[in-house]
């Protein structure tokens, strides 16, 4: 149930970045032709800004594959354990 929840945060973390960069592009493209820029994020989120968005997204995801690293150590750890024991029994 965990590495579900931690690939669902992989996935919310991997959209903020998607839709940060795109607000990110379009407000430095508007600003160099002398359009109105100050774009910024209507994803029903608190924080509307696009920069601090992308770092939430990238905090996020490194967190996530840090967790998910740590469950499969841990699943590996386990199984070989069990490994040594059988044989030990034997």
């Amino acid at each position: 149930m965990a590495a579900v929840a931690l690939v669902i945060v992989t996935l919310m973390g991997l959209w903020a970045i998607d839709i940060s960069v795109s607000a990110m592009v379009v407000n430095e493209h508007m600003g160099e032709n002398n359009l109105p820029g100050g774009y910024i994020l209507t994803n029903g989120h608190r924080d509307t800004e696009p920069v601090r968005m992308y770092h939430y997204g990238i905090w996020a995801v490194i967190i996530a594959m840090f967790l998910m690293i740590l469950i499969l150590l841990h699943v590996v750890i386990a199984y070989f354990r069990l490994k040594v024991e059988k044989q030990i029994i034997k």
